[in-house]
């Protein structure tokens, strides 16, 4: 399922867009992700949050080449949690210092390994962040 949602001011959440797809059909993706980029008002700045899916985050760089594109917290989280809770669970600095070492470099392998979407330097020079919609697209399986 894909959903969209928008994030207002007061940081309140309201879908706008659902759809249905066969799991990772190139073809349904794009044609939600092109049919909400259809809808968007040209010139509004958005982000885009997913769940590190491959298929989308490809077609979100075709579709969507100028906007943010970020991944859902969770999703990182879920990829790396095998590391998360030994380091915090460490009982002495040096055990600490190990495996936080090891969480930082997979961390930064799990991220560069995805094809994440940076900003541009100029999507970044934002003025009241909080009056800005956000889109959120979400692939829940």
């Amino acid at each position: 399922m894909l959903i969209a949602v928008n994030m207002n001011g007061n940081k309140q959440t309201l879908p706008i867009s659902f759809g249905m797809v066969v799991t990772h059909n190139v073809d349904y993706c794009t044609w939600f992700l092109i049919r909400l980029k259809e809808a968007l008002e040209v010139g509004r700045e958005v982000s885009l949050i997913t769940n590190m899916d491959d298929i989308i985050s490809s077609i979100i760089d075709q579709v969507f080449p100028d906007f943010y594109h970020g991944y859902c917290c969770k999703s990182v989280f879920i990829q790396l949690e095998y590391l998360f809770f030994p380091t915090c669970k460490s009982c002495n600095m040096s055990i600490f210092q190990l495996i936080f070492c090891r969480l930082k470099h997979d961390a930064h392998e799990v991220l560069a390994n995805n094809s994440c979407h940076t900003p541009k330097p100029e999507r970044r020079k934002r003025s009241g962040v909080d009056d800005i919609m956000s889109s959120i697209i979400t692939r829940a399986l």
